[in-house]
């Protein structure tokens, strides 16, 4: 073997890549070629929190199953995208059914 060219690693695919010429040539680079953090995080389930519980949640703090809903499953190992106010905010784990944040990006 003398090369080897990866074609794809998780979400991102190289017909989707960009050459750093394109990227130099972009006006607004960021808002046309940067993925959203929350779209690269798709076999992930999906929560939204109550309104009440996002400044917990940003904090580090678990919530209650009252404080939250599921309305994606999850397919790997319990995690979730966790969205408030339809804000991607982080990526949390239900355990003994409470919320409990794993990666707080907002």
């Amino acid at each position: 073997m003398t090369a080897l060219t990866r074609t794809a690693s998780g979400y991102f695919r190289i017909e989707d890549a960009h050459t750093i010429e394109e990227i130099v040539e972009e006006e607004d680079p960021l808002g046309k070629m940067l993925v959203p953090a929350d779209v690269t995080l798709e076999k992930l389930g999906k929560i939204i929190l109550n309104d009440n519980r996002i400044t917990a949640f940003l904090n580090g703090n678990s919530s209650w199953s009252n404080g939250f809903r599921i309305t994606e499953p999850s397919v790997f190992d319990g995690l979730y995208r966790v969205y408030g106010k339809d804000e991607f905010l982080g990526v949390g784990g239900v355990e003994n059914g409470s919320l409990v944040p794993k990666k707080v990006i907002r």
